[in-house]
């Protein structure tokens, strides 16, 4: 299955789906293509990651398939070799969210 059809699969499943988050769907649906093993969280680590490889993983499954523009550090989880998932930072974000709890 190539990385489109997966896409569109979980495009599929969230317009059937709503409540569940389209970054869970899409999860699923690639482990169904690809089944792994759980990774027990203590096994884990977190260490910065280029913003390279946290953008390749985030157009793998993020809905909108980018980063903020301002990214300037990530850090990845993972397991063993395995990069499970991404925090990106960036600077210069709107002060929006802000206005709601002020």
């Amino acid at each position: 299955m190539s990385p489109n059809q997966v896409r569109q699969e979980a495009v599929r499943r969230f317009a059937e789906q709503p409540e569940v988050c389209f970054q869970k769907h899409i999860q699923n649906v690639w482990g169904e293509f690809n089944p792994r093993s759980t990774a027990p969280i203590e096994y884990t680590i977190v260490k910065r990651v280029s913003n390279e490889r946290a953008t390749a993983l985030i157009r793998r499954y993020e809905w909108l398939k980018q980063m903020a523009a301002g990214t300037i550090a990530s850090y990845g989880l993972f397991y063993g070799e395995e990069l499970l998932g991404v925090a990106c930072f960036a600077k210069g974000a709107s002060i929006e969210p802000l206005r709601a709890i002020n």
